[in-house]
């Protein structure tokens, strides 16, 4: 396994693996089971391969249970022998009420969710900690107030790396001149480019940001025989996404063809081909998730793929910027979440939010850990 070190840690070295494990399908959005032994035993093989870090949130369950992530992983992580435990990388994200469609941003109820994230998973610091969204009409008083409440959470051990989730370019300088900022977290795949369209990722890479990558494998849809029509009733897939609807998905369908016939020529599944495409993006790591414990082992096999510069054109020339067609999420997800300018290029004209950063750390290259990929690229 190949390793990234995060910058604007502080005192603390946090090295973090360049696929993690996604936690998020055990316990709700998909079809999930209420059998947890697979999803524990794809977890264990997780952390036996180097998967290290564990990406969770306080609303990953049924909206009427939903800590039920947090608990199975404080279950989980009980059962790990202290040398186990030691490795784990914790990445919590909070701040959002699924069932009443809100997003928290006030800095005394950020503190109440830290803390009840603390005592769910039976820890003393969270890793990583992250609002997972922040409203897009957000006034900058209100910024400035959360981002000083990130900086004291840091401050005071409960949080070790600060990371943001689905925000754009302006909101990341903003916060990150006043809490700097280890990672950013959105969807990224061969079939969602937008972070390479609106900004955000040339904005991680100049400020010395881990990007995150999430749904690394376009929420199945990059996998073998992937088919919107089979998924139950209660998969948010179903009806939520619309790039898996009608004249969409025949549209992205000869798209997945197209790379189902590189891959093939790859010797490799599509899945692997297209973690192999996020893994090689200078400073990209990738969250995966799977119930299965054979697929955490298919899926690492996309670490042992190099693709040359020619496969990455012909890649490029079927599952180009912009190529796949539907959005995310519903519209009214798209305006809730702050996303209503996710396939548009950031504006040049100066806003409120217009800063300056701080520096970068220095001294925390990849390099010195031994680790291959370099943050600053």
């Amino acid at each position: 396994m190949k390793y990234l070190q995060l910058q604007h840690t502080g005192d603390h070295t946090i090295s973090v693996p360049v696929m993690g494990y996604g936690a998020m399908a055990i316990s709700a959005f998909y079809d999930t089971n209420s059998d947890l032994a697979p999803a524990k035993e794809a977890l264990k093989t997780a952390l036996a391969r180097g998967m290290s870090l564990i990406d969770t949130a306080d609303f990953y369950g049924p909206l009427d249970d939903p800590e039920h992530n947090l608990r199975f992983l404080h279950d989980f992580l009980a059962e790990l022998s202290d040398a186990e435990r030691k490795n784990v990388i914790l990445s919590v994200k909070s701040c959002v009420d699924l069932a009443k469609h809100k997003i928290i941003t006030s800095p005394e109820e950020i503190q109440a969710n830290v803390d009840n994230c603390l005592s769910k998973l039976g820890v003393d610091h969270l890793d990583i900690f992250y609002p997972a969204r922040i409203p897009g009409n957000i006034s900058e008083d209100a910024l400035t107030a959360m981002a000083e409440k990130l900086k004291a959470l840091k401050d005071s051990g409960q949080v070790h790396a600060i990371g943001l989730s689905e925000v754009p370019p302006k909101v990341i300088r903003a916060i990150h001149a006043i809490c700097p900022v280890s990672v950013l977290q959105t969807e990224y795949s061969l079939m969602c480019r937008n972070p390479e369209i609106n900004g955000i990722l040339d904005t991680c890479r100049e400020l010395g940001i881990t990007f995150m990558s999430y749904a690394p494998l376009w929420r199945g849809g990059l996998t073998t025989g992937f088919n919107p029509k089979a998924l139950a009733e209660t998969d948010f897939r179903k009806d939520g996404c619309t790039t898996y609807v009608g004249d969409n998905w025949k549209h992205n369908q000869t798209i997945l063809q197209a790379l189902t016939g590189i891959a093939r020529k790859k010797d490799c599944t599509l899945a692997q081909l297209a973690l192999a495409w996020v893994t090689q993006q200078p400073g990209v790591i990738s969250i995966v998730g799977t119930r299965q414990a054979s697929r955490v082992a298919e899926n690492m096999k996309a670490l042992e793929i190099e693709l040359t510069s020619t496969e990455m054109n012909e890649i490029r020339s079927v599952a180009g910027i912009g190529a796949p067609k539907g959005e995310r999420y519903q519209a009214f997800l798209m305006d809730i979440w702050g996303l209503a300018n996710d396939t548009k290029a950031p504006s040049s004209a100066t806003t409120a939010f217009s800063v300056s950063p701080p520096p970068l750390e220095t001294g925390k290259s990849a390099e010195e850990t031994g680790n291959a990929l370099n943050l600053t690229h």
